[in-house]
Formats: C-alpha cells, structure tokens, sequence
C-alpha cells in the first residue's frame, strides 16, 4: 500500500555537508516537469503522472493557408461603426483568438486561451475586460484590467493585442481609456500599472503614450519563446519588462524606510508620481527570532518569487538555502517584493544584496501591506542591457541605473 500524502517534504540541502535530505528526489521530479501527481492503485500498484508542456526550442506547426476563415480587410466605415465596451460573455472566444493573432501559444499566461477562464474571471471580478468592435462585428482591439488580492488598490492593464489589419487607428488607446475611466469612476482604484515588454518599444509608443512614470525593471521576467507577430519574432534573450505607474487618486502622506543608497532615485520617482512621501534610512537590526519565508516557483515564466514573511536574524542563511534550491534546478532568475512600510526593509534589502539581489525599482501599492521596493537576482543568465530597447527618456535613466546595480553588470563592464 502506498500513501502519496505521506511523501517526506523537501527541507533543504546543507551546502555545508550536501548530505542528500528525504524528499528530494520528489521535489526534482515535481519541478522538472509541469504537473507532478502521486497516486494509489490499490491492488493495482502506485502510478506517477509527470506532464511537460514542452517549450524553448520546439514551435508549434505553421498553419495551413486555409486553416482558418479569411475575412475582407476592415473598410472605412467599419472603423467609423467602431465601439468600445466591455466584453460580453460571447465575445471571450474572439479575444482568445485575438491574443492568438498577437502571439501565438507564447503568451506568458495560458488564461487568454480558454474563453471560459476569461468569462469566468470577468464574472468574478478579477479581469475587467474591454474590447473595440468594429461596424463588421470584428473584435479588433482588447486590453483588460487585471486584479489581485495581493494588490489591493491597483490593477495592472494586460491582454492587450490589436488585429494586425486593424493597427494604425488608434484602437489601443480607445480600449485603454475605457478601462482607465472604469479603475477611476467604477473601481476607485489608487493606482494601475503596465509591464511593458522591452523586446521593441512598438507597445512603449502606442499604449504609453506620455501617461504613467516608469518605476521598475523586472529582469529575464519572460522567456525568450515569446512572439510578437507582426512586430518581432525572434528574441535574443529571456525578456525585461519596464513597469510603468499611473497614479489615480490622491493619498495621504505616508513613511517609506528605503536603503539609504537608493534614497535620491526613490525620492525622484515617487515626486513623478505625486505621492507625497517622507523616506526614512534607519537601519534597524532584525529580531532574534526564526525568519518565516515563502518562495513560488512560476513554471509558465521559469522563475520564482520570494515572499520574506518574517526577517530574523537567520535571513542570509535562509536566503542562501532557498537559491541553492533555485540553482539545482536551473531557475535562471528571482524577484523579492519588500514592504516600503516595513522599518526593518532597509536591512532586510542589504541582507538580501549579499546573497546576490540587486534593486531594480519600487511600485506604489504593489503589495498587500503597502508599497514595494523590487529587487532581483540573476541566478542561471545574464541581461544583455543595451539589448533592452525603451522609448522614452524616464525608462533609459531607469535601466541606466538599475544595470549598475546588477552584481553581474559591474563585474563585467570595466569602470
């Protein structure tokens, strides 16, 4: 008889000994591979399902010519028809495919795939979705707003795709003014943000647009298998992604404890955004207590996120266990969100700058609890900074400064 539930967990390897610890033949198999499940047969023994959506070097089949239905190009008088609106419930499937058109089955979320997920989600309330219909009936435009519990006051525009024979019109803009005057008038959001992908700066020019302030650098946040049709398609490298803020509503001051290093940069963006700040540099030790952390592998993206729940004198030691972990399994790159709020994140941040984490930026709202300072560290490659292609001003000082924070960077780029 076989219990899967009573599999050993996977505490840790001691890089001390690399004794082999129980449960680690399991925790390498579960993250090998997409879906890791355990199961008892009974009489008919023990079964071990192991799925892998394979990716890298494989693309899926071209498409035959008449694979799909040909549709007339848009005329002058669909365009003057045209009207933006939420999604209705019939529409999903036209989205899917729109985010099809756009990027084929590379997209960093499968969600846009399956209509039902995308109507589901809408009826929730967790995607706001808004769509440009021509006078034809054509979904030619669609950009959503995106909620998560984790942040509460904000909403991050994505899903945005445009037909490739309807580009040039201004759609992007319509659709995302639609849902910016819903975060605003409907939801009272504080704030929304966009990830704005930096393998060409097309969507930086025509979704940006002057609106928002670049605030954050998340580097090799996507893999480098993700397509742009119509735009580019081949990728020399895992993706950066510029995160760009929009401030929607007033607040009140607030005390943010930042590394003293970073405190001008900080103090700079927070007076773009126009939200009056007070930025304390006291370095304040960690408790003597056990630090509780959590870290979230993304198997779609190949990276992780690391939650510090609690820091406490045993931060560094547990840090570097965690990203040996990381290491072994060739996740190439982890992000750390801290609290802006939290009098102890100016030592938690130099803490984990000794385990190879750099800052890359802050975004207001960006955690549960307040606001966040981003860091990163680069586990299994490199960024390629001059590869990173961004089209206004404010996000070149932006990589400007973070690429002198990366560790990698400095060492290899002689002063």
């Amino acid at each position: 008889p076989f219990d899967p539930e009573l599999l050993p967990d996977f505490t840790g390897v001691d890089p001390d000994t690399l004794d082999t610890p129980p449960g680690l033949g399991q925790y390498l198999a579960a993250r090998l591979v997409d879906v890791f499940q355990a199961h008892n047969l009974g009489g008919r023994g023990k079964e071990i399902r192991l799925l892998k959506r394979l990716r890298g070097s494989w693309q899926p089949l071209a498409e035959q010519p008449d694979f799909r239905h040909t549709t007339a190009l848009p005329s002058a008088e669909d365009f003057a028809a045209l009207q933006v609106r939420p999604m209705q419930p019939a529409e999903a499937v036209e989205v899917s495919r729109l985010i099809y058109d756009a990027y084929r089955y590379t997209y960093m979320s499968d969600v846009p795939y399956y209509p039902d997920r995308l109507r589901r989600l809408q009826a929730e309330g967790q995607l706001h979705s808004f769509v440009a219909v021509l006078g034809n009936g054509m979904v030619a435009s669609h950009v959503a707003l995106l909620r998560s519990p984790d942040m509460p006051t904000l909403a991050e525009i994505g899903l945005a795709a445009t037909r490739q024979e309807a580009r040039g019109h201004g759609l992007a803009e319509k659709v995302g003014m639609a849902a910016l005057q819903v975060a605003v008038e409907q939801l009272g959001l504080a704030g929304v943000y966009v990830n704005f992908t930096t393998a060409h700066t097309a969507s930086q020019r025509v979704k940006r647009n002057g609106l928002g302030i670049a605030v954050g650098l998340l580097p090799a946040r996507s893999p480098e298998t993700v397509e742009f049709k119509g735009i580019t398609d081949q990728v020399p490298q895992r993706i950066s992604t510029l995160l760009v803020f929009q401030t929607l509503a007033e607040r009140a001051p607030v005390t943010l404890y930042v590394p003293e290093a970073h405190r001008d940069f900080i103090a700079d963006i927070y007076e773009r955004c126009e939200l009056p700040a007070e930025l304390d540099i006291t370095v304040t030790p960690l408790p003597e207590a056990p630090s509780e952390m959590e870290m979230v592998v993304a198997r779609e993206r190949n990276l992780a996120h690391l939650s510090v729940r609690v820091a406490g004198h045993d931060l560094l030691a547990q840090v570097k266990e965690r990203l040996f972990g990381l290491r072994l399994n060739k996740t190439p790159v982890v992000f750390c969100f801290l609290n802006l709020f939290d009098p102890h994140t100016p030592t938690v941040a130099a803490t984990l700058q000794q385990a190879g984490f750099f800052f890359t930026g802050v975004l207001p709202g960006g955690m549960r609890e307040g606001d966040a300072l981003l860091m990163a560290c680069l586990l299994g490659c490199a960024v390629d900074y001059d590869r990173i292609e961004l089209s206004e001003k404010d996000s070149r000082a932006l990589l400007d400064y973070v690429r002198w924070q990366d560790p990698h960077y400095q060492t290899a780029t002689p002063h």
